[in-house]
């Protein structure tokens, strides 16, 4: 197992961690269902030689460039993406990068469960490998800071203390990257 993690990138909805195998540059969608909402990751890999590169995604399904590549070693820490170089997608394959991004999820909701954790639920969305939560804040959509997944259509906001209010919103990823346009906004207000 290599693990890797990097800094947060301002507008960034979701990531993509790209694995070189055996020569091959490869982002794989199905092998880190829920990893890309992070600034971490945690991947089985068969060539011990295995080299990781990320790639912030923003709300509008726009990929920036590459990180630089690190590896080859059982823990692995990237740095947040270097501007600086990039590679070209046309590389991956596995998906169609023309497909359509699924619809977006419907029904999201949000619960206070402990004092400074809010709990966003949503029902799934046909087609969507992934998804990208986004918050209102000073009137833009962001990433939020602290984010985990435990489910596929949960996911937990934290260091929100209580009483609000907090704006959100969340959009499907199909597994070429494209997000789709965003659910319904809810709020979370004690």
């Amino acid at each position: 197992m290599y693990k890797g993690r990097w800094d947060a990138v301002p507008g960034a909805s979701y990531y993509e961690v790209w694995v070189k195998n055996y020569g091959r540059w490869v982002f794989d969608a199905k092998a880190l269902e829920t990893s890309p909402f992070t600034s971490s990751f945690e991947l089985r890999v068969e060539d011990e030689r295995a080299r990781f590169r990320v790639r912030a995604v923003d709300s509008q399904g726009v990929a920036g460039d590459y990180s630089g590549e690190t590896g080859s070693t059982k823990v692995a820490e990237s740095a947040a993406p270097d501007r600086s170089t990039a590679i070209s997608s046309s590389s991956a394959g596995g998906f169609d990068p023309k497909a359509p991004p699924p619809p977006p999820p419907t029904g999201l909701f949000a619960i206070w469960t402990e004092t400074d954790i809010i709990k966003l639920v949503w029902y799934d969305a046909r087609g969507a490998k992934n998804y990208a939560v986004e918050e209102l804040i000073d009137g833009v959509w962001v990433s939020p800071a602290r984010i985990e997944f435990p489910r596929a259509n949960t996911a937990l906001i934290k260091d929100h203390p209580s009483p609000g209010p907090y704006r959100f919103r969340v959009r499907s990823v199909g597994s070429n990257g494209r997000a789709s346009e965003p659910s319904r906004p809810t709020t979370a207000q004690r």
